[in-house]
């Protein structure tokens, strides 16, 4: 439970999934575990949205990634 590559992971296969929600959920998880890697995570939480067609809510995890840089 305390493992946020696996949570990175898990939202990487869930998002390939289009399951976006529960995508969305596993890397907001892993960058509350592992602040040092939450702009990698919000990185690739922007990225799922893209590929959902969620440009607005990708650009606000973008935005997120790079605060946490």
């Amino acid at each position: 439970p305390d493992d946020s590559a696996m949570y990175t992971n898990m939202g990487v296969l869930l998002g390939k999934m289009g399951k976006t929600a529960e995508s969305q959920e596993a890397f907001k998880k892993a960058a509350s575990i592992n602040p040092g890697a939450a702009g990698q995570n919000f990185y690739n939480l922007g990225a799922t949205l893209v590929n959902s067609g969620k440009a607005a809510e990708a650009a606000e995890a973008f935005k997120q990634a790079i605060a946490a840089e």
